[in-house]
Order: structure tokens, then sequence, then C-alpha cells
């Protein structure tokens, strides 16, 4: 092989530079910027009482009251250090930013850890700011050699179960200074609110609490080249504004599965079985025509064009025509192409000489006369669609949660072991016409 004629002092070399470089960057704003954030959700899967309570007694810090919860505190800290030690941890060190909700356990005695914990090098910390002509930046802190010999046989055993199942979101706006132009622009953010239950509220969050429950106690894992990486299985309801409006389910957590790529999904196995994966086909323009009252058949996506090269494009297209007014739209379908989309798949849609989504939309509305006033509206029939869906899919997952059977929903796909793919098929058959009056949307 040509490695053979480097020399060993030349590899020496080239190994000294690179860790060089790596030890660089750990120290640089790009890396800072990359951090991630806090959630009082992370936890230890094994019995860690005597080794908490040893770390708490060498941090000398002040027992007194409610000291159980204060060991909690640290706990919950050390799992989110440990849960990625490539990046660091994002935490204020404002009071005010610790109050306990619905969303969050861990309190402000949090601080006094952190503080404790650099005085005693267990952590690195680079703290934050919040000046008036620049955007504020949160402490980072990140665990150093000490507290990773500490833990040595525990950083695999980290798992995420979130406090709240229920999330309810609101976007604000927020004007921030652009460093380059020192001019003020607006950045629109998403921020978690209060709300209060409902009978729906509690019976979503009775679904989703068992639903969790029951994944976990299952072994889900995914082979990604040499990696088999345990899965985190955790999923819940995320509401956009009020809680008539989205409602779909995301998994969370670090390595949670739908952060896979869909070629990466096939490769998931349940208590060692394979799986396979259901989906509807054109779920919201078949809720749309069902709407109308009127029952569609075939593809709502290449009907305008049946190269199948093509199809994901379309189907962007015609998503983002339901989600959005005409420029937003065009502009995030364009956008989908030149930068999202698989490289593979960008370069079949350019060899069908197409490089814009306008004359499509054109002829979406043409061939979709019939649910066409719900297309590039100002007022977004997509919340209500997402909220219609994520019904389906509670009661999907309501239905293998009474049989103990794991489940992992997609928004309108669904994986579960081989076993049960014909009676996957069927329950999704039978809740989506329950959900739509009768109606019938194609599973495959």
């Amino acid at each position: 092989m040509v490695y053979k004629n480097y020399s060993n002092t030349w590899c020496q070399h080239i190994g000294l530079n690179a860790r060089e470089q790596l030890k660089n960057y750990r120290n640089s704003d790009m890396w800072l910027h990359n951090a991630y954030r806090f959630n009082s959700g992370y936890f230890f899967n094994c019995n860690v009482k005597f080794i908490i309570t040893n770390l708490f007694n060498l941090l000398e810090l002040e027992s007194g009251y409610k000291i159980e919860n204060k060991k909690k505190d640290l706990e919950i800290l050390i799992a989110n250090l440990l849960r990625n030690t490539k990046r660091p941890l994002r935490v204020p060190l404002n009071v005010n930013k610790w109050k306990k909700s619905r969303y969050n356990q861990s309190s402000s005695f949090t601080i006094n850890i952190i503080k404790s914990l650099h005085r005693k090098n267990f952590i690195n910390m680079k703290k934050g700011y919040n000046f008036q002509d620049s955007i504020p930046r949160e402490t980072r802190i990140w665990a150093t050699k000490k507290l990773l010999d500490y833990f040595p046989d525990y950083r695999e055993t980290i798992r995420f179960i979130p406090k709240e199942v229920i999330v309810l979101r609101e976007t604000i706006e927020i004007k921030v200074k652009d460093q380059k132009t020192k001019k003020y622009k607006t950045k629109k953010k998403k921020k978690d609110i209060e709300y209060k239950d409902t009978l729906e509220t509690r019976r979503i969050r009775k679904i989703l609490e068992s639903t969790n429950k029951n994944n976990f106690k299952a072994n889900i894992r995914v082979l990604i080249g040499n990696k088999d990486i345990r899965l985190n299985t955790s999923m819940r309801a995320s509401f956009n504004g009020k809680l008539t409006q989205g409602g779909r389910l995301y998994s969370c957590g670090e390595n949670h599965y739908q952060g896979l790529e869909r070629g990466e999904r096939p490769k998931i196995t349940i208590n060692g079985n394979k799986t396979i994966e259901l989906d509807y086909k054109g779920l919201h323009p078949y809720l749309l025509y069902a709407a109308e009252g009127i029952q569609y058949k075939g593809d709502p996506y290449t009907v305008i064009d049946p190269h199948k090269e093509l199809r994901p494009f379309l189907k962007k297209i015609l998503i983002c025509m339901i989600n959005s007014n005409f420029n937003t739209a065009q502009g995030a379908a364009n956008k989908w192409l030149l930068y999202k989309c698989d490289n593979h798949i960008r370069q079949r849609i350019y060899q069908l000489k197409v490089k814009k989504a306008r004359p499509f939309m054109d002829k979406f509305i043409k061939v979709h006369e019939p649910i066409s006033k719900y297309l590039l509206s100002e007022n977004s029939i997509g919340l209500k669609l997402m909220n219609k869906d994520s019904k389906i899919a509670l009661s999907i997952i309501e239905y293998f949660l009474n049989k103990k059977v794991p489940i992992l929903c997609m928004h309108d796909s669904f994986i579960v072991e081989e076993q049960y793919k014909a009676e996957l098929k069927q329950i999704m058959d039978e809740m989506y016409q329950k959900h739509t009056g009768g109606f019938k949307c194609e599973v495959k």
C-alpha cells in the first residue's frame, strides 16, 4: 500500500498537527457557537445514587432543605454534560431562567452546582454575555477528563424522557444586531408557553407517556456503519399557538429515531427483529379532498408529471402550497431544490431540465381545482391538517399500546416489527376512515 512509503516521523508529525488543530478548534468561537441546549429530561438509566451522592459531597454543596431534589439537579446536569462530549453545553446563569414549569424540572440550584464543578476542575467554562450591541450568548460548559473519569461506565446509560409530552409553542420576533452591517434585523423564535389542561390534553398525555414507557422497555436499535446505536424513542406532541393547531408527534433526545435518514430506517430493529414501515400516500391532499366530500384516487403529486425522479420535488411544491402563500411557497420549494435535497435527487431532476417550482404550481392549481381554495392561502390550512393527522396517529399508537406492541411514528408513517405488517395496514385503513367519515387513503 502507498502508506508504507510514509516514514513514522512524518505520520507522527501529521498526528500532532491534527491534535493541535482539534485543540484549537475546541477553543474557537465556531465550536462555542455549536453548543447544544440543556434539557431537564436527561437522566441515567441505572442506579447512580451512590456515585452522585459521593460527587455531591465532594463538591461541598449546601445540603439542608430538599437535598434529594438538589442531588437530582446534579444528576440531570451530569447526564447533559456526558450525553455529547464533543460539543459544549449551553446553560443560563440567570436565576430567572431556572423557574420550574411544566417543561423544566431543574431548579436554580443548578447554578451553584455549575460553579462548584468549575471550581473543582470537573468542567471548563466560557461565560456568556448580553451586551446591547451584540447577540447575547449563554454560558458554555463542557466536561474535563476528571469528570469523564469519574463516570467511566455510565455514559452509555443516559436516556431521555421529557417531563412534559405536550408542548405548546408560540412564534415571537426578536431584534438582533448583524455584526457585519451593524444593523438590527428581525428574527423569529419559537417559545414554549403555559396552557390549561383539558380532557383532550389529559387523554393525549396518558397515551404518549404510556407509549414512551412501553417503547423504552423494548430494545430498539439501528446499525449505521459499524455503530450499533440504541435509539431514543420518546415522543411528544407539539402544538402551534393553540391546542387546535399542529399537534404532530416528534421524537426527542440524543439519537432520536426521527433524526435518521430515510435510507437508514429499514435498518431499525425492535427486540432483535426486523421492522417494516407503512406510509399514507399523499395524506394531506387526501384529507383536503375528504373535507370537500370527494374520494380522491391516485397519486396527488405525480398527477401533473409521471416521472418518478420528479416526485420528491412535486411533493415538496404541493405541501408548500398547502402550508403558505404564493411567494413563501415558491421560495421554499426552490430553496429545497437548490440546497436541501440530496445531491443524487437534484441531479436526476436537473436531467429533466427542471429548475424552478413556478410552472408546476400553476399545474397543481388546475388539476386540484376541487381543493384549490386551500392552496396558496394567506390563512394556511396546514396546521389544521397536522392536527387531523396527529389524531389519526394517536389512534393507531393507542391500538398497539393496548397490545403492548412497540411502535414508532414518523408523522404519516409507522414502524413496527415485520410480524405486525398486515395488522398495521388494517388499523391504518380503519383509523383513517374513522377520522374522515368513511373516506379512504392508500397505504403503501
